[in-house]
């Protein structure tokens, strides 16, 4: 949000005193009616911040304390005097810690979500039994879902307790709580847990937020490994999300997400590596660049191209991203290996020229292309169009020695 409570109550006081010593532009952001008041002024705030109401504004900065499970900052906001009593951020908390504290400052216990599931059946979704112990403890109603305690027990590896919940609750239907948990852990990494999640008939276009599937999560925050294993189970390239930010059209891939969040995510300079093999293991299953989010980063290098010119001597393309355009080309490679002999140019013009490529005047072989075409197929062809112009200029020398 980039405003804390503390600042937006600063704001709001010196809007006050603004109204309040007659200027004229504070005024008119109050009540006609009657003298300039702090709840006034703290309304008007609200409002510039995109929010209802002051109390809107306070509860937003809760729940993304508590959603980001920050018990530091929801234990700031509480000390500021933001109180949680009576409220429902219970449903969405997970941290164990904020937890404790929510319980502590006296959030409902009996509240429900939309599907009517309790805190603690929302809990019993999660690997780790903490939650619920302390919700149990607090006097919360213990009653579990049978839905979301099959998908705890799927996260937390208990396989002989899910068998029998679904044993004794036939056609068991999930909700999109529960599918959601397959994105979730494929954004933390845990490739057990989203194995287990698929073997046991997660749905693997499962959805979370931003209708990001778990291929768009495990890209986001550059879980490559995990990426790999969804794309093994036939996880989609192409499907499409919103933006990874904020509500939007449903038109970003998971190669977006991954330049996305190469910029944006947590720590995302320490997965730098990891984003690098999320975009060539995308690239190689054929998706396909777009201007949403920059990429160059993650994949101008110099690629092995498994071919070669002579023994020993292999075949090596740069890929670069330049605006709008990917340029790929050989380094003038064949040239290093075979030389510009009389009639080369002629010689190479016509090699590309099988191919539909190009080579400039200094022998190097390259191709510009837009975002929209494949990548690794372009790389694929430059390199052979590179090792064709190597054959064309031997051949060359092969004619002369022979005439």
């Amino acid at each position: 949000m980039g405003l804390d409570l503390d600042q937006a109550r600063r704001q709001a006081k010196e809007l006050l005193r603004a109204a309040s010593s007659g200027d004229v532009q504070a005024l008119l952001r109050f009540r006609a009616d009657r003298p300039p008041r702090l709840a006034d002024a703290q309304a008007a705030v609200a409002g510039d911040l995109g929010f209802r109401s002051w109390p809107a504004l306070v509860r937003s900065l809760l729940l993304a304390a508590v959603e980001d499970g920050d018990v530091e900052r929801l234990r700031a906001l509480m000390a500021d005097g933001a109180s949680v009593r009576g409220s429902e951020l219970l449903l969405y908390a997970r941290n164990p810690d904020v937890t404790a504290l929510l319980i502590e400052g006296g959030a409902r216990l009996d509240v429900r979500d939309a599907d009517g599931l309790t805190p603690y059946s929302r809990a019993a979704r999660f690997k780790s039994e903490t939650n619920l112990r302390l919700l149990a403890e607090a006097g919360g109603a213990t009653e579990l879902d049978p839905a979301a305690e099959w998908v705890g027990a799927v996260v937390r590896g208990d396989l002989d307790r899910a068998d029998r919940l679904k044993q004794a609750h036939a056609g068991l239907a999930l909700r999109w709580d529960d599918c959601e948990q397959l994105p979730r852990w494929a954004s933390a990494g845990d490739d057990q847990v989203v194995v287990r999640l698929l073997d046991a008939g997660v749905p693997i276009e499962s959805r979370g937020r931003q209708e990001g599937t778990a291929l768009h999560y495990a890209a986001l925050w550059g879980r490559s490994s995990t990426l790999r294993q969804l794309l093994a189970r036939g996880a989609d390239a192409t499907a499409l999300a919103e933006p990874p930010d904020q509500p939007g059209a449903q038109e970003w891939t998971a190669l977006d997400w991954t330049g996305w969040g190469s910029q944006n995510a947590t720590a995302a300079s320490d997965r730098h590596a990891s984003y690098r093999l999320c975009v060539a293991t995308l690239l190689h299953v054929g998706a396909v660049m777009t201007e949403r989010t920059p990429i160059a980063h993650l994949i101008d290098e110099i690629r092995e191209s498994g071919l070669e010119y002579l023994p020993g001597s292999p075949v090596r393309v740069r890929v670069r991203v330049r605006g709008a355009r990917v340029d790929v080309d050989d380094m003038g490679g064949a040239v290093a290996v075979c030389g510009m002999p009389p009639g080369w140019r002629e010689a190479a013009e016509g090699a590309v020229a099988e191919l539909g490529w190009n080579v400039r005047r200094n022998g190097v072989v390259f191709m510009q292309a837009p975002h929209g075409r494949r990548l690794a197929w372009i790389i694929e062809r430059t390199a052979a169009a590179s090792a064709a112009v190597c054959d064309a200029i031997l051949q060359l020398g092969d004619d002369a020695n022979s005439a």
